[in-house]
This record gives structure tokens, sequence and C-alpha cells, in this order.
């Protein structure tokens, strides 16, 4: 039985407990977020999106935070790194590749299905099973006018044809021949 003035054994394992759940979901956002956990492969056609995993092999930090907690557990640095830094086109495949530092959304179109995407920062997709025309139409999901909204369509690691905007809500529709 708790008497009163004295506290609970149970309260320090109660917010050892909190700490890690908050710092387990922070963790799983930022993985989310930022690209890390992907879903599955699907099915051509199936109307859901694959995303291609990029790998950028130049990446700087942009800013450090240290959090320590003064319960006994060694502190965690957290290093951020800039979305912004160009991604390769891979040398084999056909791709969408959309690039803009903001929000932006839009459709590509293989062989009569359009796949829509909502998104930031620079995203390819690679495009399987792909004859005809591959079309793409995005567009920049803010007012700013500082910074392109560029879309290309590749074909082993070449670009076929390609465009940009900086207009605020800007647009941007091209189409190939794969």
């Amino acid at each position: 039985m708790k008497r009163p003035g004295h506290k609970s054994r149970e309260t320090p394992w109660l917010l050892i407990a909190t700490i890690g759940g908050i710092s387990a979901v922070i963790v799983i956002a930022v993985l989310f977020f930022s690209g890390y956990i992907v879903a599955p492969p699907q099915e051509p056609g199936s109307g859901v999106l694959t995303p291609v995993k990029t790998v950028i092999p130049t990446l700087k930090p942009v800013s450090t935070a240290v959090t320590s907690i003064q319960t006994g557990i060694t502190p965690v640095t957290t290093t951020v790194v800039s979305d912004t830094a160009t991604v390769a086109v891979p040398s084999f495949g056909i791709y969408v590749k959309i690039d803009y530092i903001g929000a932006f959304s839009g459709t590509y179109t293989v062989n009569g299905v359009q796949y829509p995407v909502r998104s930031s920062g620079s995203r390819m997709f690679l495009l399987q099973d792909v004859t005809g025309t591959v079309t793409a139409a995005f567009q920049k999901e803010d007012g700013t006018t500082k910074h392109n909204l560029t879309v290309g369509i590749y074909k082993d690691g070449k670009l076929l044809q390609s465009d940009s905007v900086s207009s605020a809500y800007g647009q941007v529709s091209i189409a190939a021949d794969v």
C-alpha cells in the first residue's frame, strides 16, 4: 500500500518506458520520411508505386544535435542529411526522375496505366515492361519561385526528354518514346 508522501517504486520504470517509446516513434518516423522504409514491390499495373531506393555517395551532415537524459542512458547523436543532393540515374532500365526541394504531385503513364505520385526531394521510379510512349506530368505544391521542378525520362542512363519550371505552382508535362 502506498503511503502519502512516498513515491511509488514503479515511477522510474514508467519514465524509462515512456522515454523509450517516444524515442522509438521518433526513429521510425525519421526512417519513414527519409525514404529508408518503403513498401514492398507490387505487381505492375496494380496502381501502387514501387519507389526506387537511391544511394547518394556524397552526403554531408547539415546539423548535429546531442540529446542527453539524466537517467544513466548514453547520449544519442543525430545527424541530419540534406535531401537536395543530386541522384545519379542507373545505366540500365527506364526511369522517371523528379527533382524538387519542395512538395510535388502528379502522374506518370506507362502502357496506358497512370501512376500517381506525391512526394518531395529527388525521386526516381523504375518503369517495368514498357512499350511505346511514357508520359509524365507534375506540379509544384507551393508558391515558391526560387527552385526549379525538373522532370526527366531516362533510358539506360541517357536522358530522352526533360523539362523544368520555376514559377509558383508550376507544371511540367513531358513524353518520350522508349
